[in-house]
C-alpha cells in the first residue's frame, strides 16, 4: 500500500502523530470504547475544553488540545448510529472524514490517526466502514497530496485483516478502471511522433542514468525528495527485471525499462505501483499519470506556484548551462537531425521566459503560464522522456510547450516587441520567425498533442 497510508492494530491513545481522531458522541463529554479511552488518557483538562465546545453534530468535527496524549491535537468527530443503511449513515460517515481533514489542514497537521469510526457501540458494519474510510483517505490524498502519514488504527487483528482486504479490493478495482476512457492517452497513441519513437534504438536507454537524472540531475533539486523506504512497497521482479503485481490471482507487469519511472513517480509523489501495472499498459499511460502527479504536487505546495518557480529562477544561469550541456550531448550522433538544430534554441527560450517571469509589469496571467511551462520543462519524465531516450525527440515536447507559451504571449499582448528585444539573447531572427519554428514542432509532434497537453496544464491553473 502507499507508504503514507498505514493499517495497523494499536491503541490509538499511544500513537505518535500530530493528531488523533476521537469517535465521540454528540456531547463530546466522553463515553465508552475509543471515546472513553482517549478522555482517560488525555486527562481532565480535555474534558473542560470539550464542555466549552457545547457538543458536536453528527458528521461534523471539533478540535481540542491533546493534553496528556503524545498527539498535539484531538479531532473529535461524531459518527452515525447504524440503522440499517437507509438513514443516510454512509453520507454522515463520509462527512466525518471530510470534516476531520478540513480541520487538520487548517491547523497544518501532517500526520493523523483514525479509529474505526462508528463500528463499536454505534454498530456500523466493519466492512462498510472500512470501505468508506479507505475511499475517503485515498480521495483526500489524490486531491491534496498533503499528509505525510495517515494511520487507520484498528482495535483487533481481525479488524485489521478486514481493512487490509478492503484496501486490496479497492486497488484492484482501480487497476481495472483507471485508464478506461482516457481520451488523452487514446489521442497520443495515434500521433505521428510514435513512428519516430519506434525508430529509436532503445539500447540507448540506461536505467542507471535515469536514476541519476531523477536524484542528481538539474531537476532533482526542484522536485520532492524520494523516500528510500519505497522499495519495501514494490512488488517482486521477474527474471527480466519487470515488476510483477498480483491482484486476485491475476498478474500485471510493468516492463523493466519503465521501472525507474514507476518507482520515482509513485514513491516520490505517493501512490501504489500496482495502480499503473495494467495489462498491455503503454508508456504514455504511465507518463500521463506521472504528469498529473507532478502538476498536482506543484499546486499543493504551501508556497505559491509562482514563488516555487521563482526560487528555481534564482539559479537560472546554472540551469541554463546544464540544459545546454544536456542538449549538446546529442550532437555527436544527431547533429544532422533537423530537430537537433531546433532544440539548440531551447536554453535561450528558457532564459528569456525566466527574465519575463521576474520582470515587474508583466501580466500575472502570463507569468502563471510560464510557471506551468517550467514545471513541464524541469521534469525529466514527460511524454517524450529525456530521462529515458537519448535522442533529440526527447526534448521536442518541452520545446513545443515553451514555444506555445512564447507565441501566446505575443498574440495576447502580454509582451511587447521592446521587452522581447531586451530579454532575448539568442538568434536575433528567432522571435521574428517564431510562427515558423512552432509550425515545425506541430508538423513533428502533431498539433493535437501539443494542444491536449497544454489544455490539461492550463485547466489546472484555472482551477
Amino acid at each position: 500500500m502507499p507508504k503514507r497510508i498505514r493499517i495497523i492494530t494499536a491503541d490509538i491513545t499511544t500513537m505518535k502523530v500530530e493528531a488523533i481522531v476521537n469517535a465521540a458522541n454528540e456531547t463530546l463529554l466522553g463515553g465508552k470504547g475509543v471515546d472513553g479511552a482517549i478522555h482517560a488518557a488525555a486527562g481532565p483538562d480535555m474534558l473542560k475544553e470539550c464542555r466549552a465546545l457545547k457538543g458536536c453534530a453528527t458528521g461534523d468535527a471539533k478540535v481540542t488540545a491533546g493534553y496528556d496524549l503524545y498527539a498535539k491535537y484531538v479531532i473529535h468527530t461524531v459518527g452515525p448510529i447504524w440503522k440499517g443503511g437507509g438513514a443516510g449513515e454512509s453520507d454522515l460517515l463520509r462527512s466525518c472524514y471530510d470534516s476531520c481533514f478540513k480541520r487538520a489542514m487548517k491547523l497544518g497537521i501532517r500526520s493523523i490517526a483514525f479509529p474505526a469510526i462508528s463500528t463499536g457501540s454505534y454498530g456500523y458494519p466493519i466492512e462498510r466502514s472500512a470501505r468508506i474510510s479507505i475511499e475517503e483517505v485515498i480521495g483526500f490524498l489524490r486531491k491534496h497530496d498533503y499528509m505525510d502519514e495517515i494511520y487507520l488504527v484498528c482495535y483487533t487483528d481481525e479488524q485489521t485483516k478486514i481493512y487490509q482486504q478492503v484496501f486490496d479490493e479497492f486497488i484492484a478495482g482501480k487497476v481495472e478502471k483507471i485508464f478506461k476512457g482516457d481520451q488523452l492517452s487514446q489521442l497520443i497513441s495515434q500521433l505521428d511522433f510514435l513512428d519516430d519513437l519506434n525508430s529509436i534504438d532503445f539500447s540507448d536507454i540506461n536505467l542507471i542514468k535515469i536514476d541519476q537524472i531523477l536524484t542528481e540531475g538539474p531537476a532533482a533539486k526542484y522536485l520532492p525528495h524520494p523516500n528510500d523506504s519505497y522499495k519495501d512497497d514494490l512488488p517482486p521482479k521477474n527474471e527480466n527485471g519487470d515488476l510483477v503485481y498480483s491482484i486476485d490471482g491475476k498478474e500485471f507487469t510493468v516492463p523493466s525499462v519503465y521501472v525507474p519511472l514507476v518507482e520515482f513517480a509513485f514513491h516520490r509523489f505517493g501512490g501504489d505501483p500496482g495502480i499503473v501495472a495494467l495489462p498491455d499498459s503503454n508508456v504514455f499511460e504511465l507518463i500521463w499519470t506521472y504528469i498529473q502527479q507532478v502538476v498536482n504536487w506543484a499546486f499543493s505546495l504551501e508556497k505559491s506556484l509562482y514563488g516555487q518557480v521563482y526560487d528555481l529562477l534564482k539559479e537560472v544561469d546554472e540551469y541554463y548551462k546544464e540544459m545546454i550541456i544536456e542538449i549538446n550531448k546529442l550532437e555527436a550522433n544527431h547533429a544532422n537531425n533537423p530537430l537537433y538544430h531546433e532544440l539548440e534554441k531551447l536554453p535561450d527560450i528558457y532564459q528569456y521566459c525566466g527574465k519575463v517571469l521576474t520582470s515587474p509589469g508583466v501580466d500575472p496571467r502570463y507569468k502563471a503560464e510560464i510557471c506551468l511551462g517550467f514545471i513541464y520543462l524541469i521534469s525529466p519524465i514527460d511524454f517524450v522522456p529525456e530521462g529515458i531516450i537519448n535522442h533529440p525527440i526527447a526534448f521536442s515536447d518541452d520545446m513545443a510547450i515553451m514555444l506555445l507559451i512564447m507565441k501566446r504571449g505575443i498574440q495576447k499582448g502580454f509582451v511587447n516587441p521592446k521587452m522581447i528585444q531586451r530579454f532575448w539573447n539568442g538568434d536575433e531572427n528567432f522571435v521574428e520567425n517564431l510562427p515558423l519554428h512552432y509550425k515545425r514542432m506541430e508538423d513533428h509532434l502533431g498539433s493535437e498533442f501539443i494542444e491536449a497537453v497544454w489544455t490539461y496544464l492550463l485547466g489546472k491553473l484555472e482551477n
